[in-house]
C-alpha cells in the first residue's frame, strides 16, 4: 500500500473517508442495543462493575485489529475511558435506575 514515506494527502483522505463510510455500514447492520447518551455500568474483571455513560458508537483506534469495531466507547464516572468490546450482558449492560426513597 505505501511504499515510500507516508501516506499522500489525497489518500489519507480518502482512507479516512473510507473508515467513516465503514462506520456507518456498520451501525445499519447491526442495531445497538444503548445509544450515546445512555448509562451503563461495564465489566471491569470478575465481580467489578463501573458505571459510565456511553460516549461512541462503533468505536475504532490504530492499535485494533484492521476492520475492528468496538460497539461502544464509554467513559466511566471515575473519569478513564474504556470501550466495549461486545455488546452482551456480560461485557456491558444498562445501569440500574435509582431506587425511589
Amino acid at each position: 500500500r505505501r511504499v515510500l514515506g507516508g501516506a499522500h494527502p489525497i489518500t489519507a483522505g480518502i482512507e479516512r473517508d473510507l473508515q467513516e463510510a465503514r462506520e456507518v455500514l456498520r451501525s445499519r447492520e447491526t442495531p445497538l442495543r444503548f445509544k450515546v447518551g445512555d448509562r451503563v455500568i461495564c465489566c471491569g474483571g470478575p465481580n467489578h462493575w463501573e458505571s459510565g455513560t456511553v460516549i461512541k458508537l462503533w468505536y475504532t483506534e490504530d492499535g485494533f485489529a484492521q476492520g475492528f469495531y468496538a460497539p461502544y466507547q464509554v467513559e466511566l464516572d471515575e473519569g478513564r475511558l474504556v470501550f466495549a468490546p461486545d455488546d452482551s450482558d456480560g461485557c456491558v449492560r444498562r445501569e440500574a435506575p435509582p431506587e425511589a426513597s
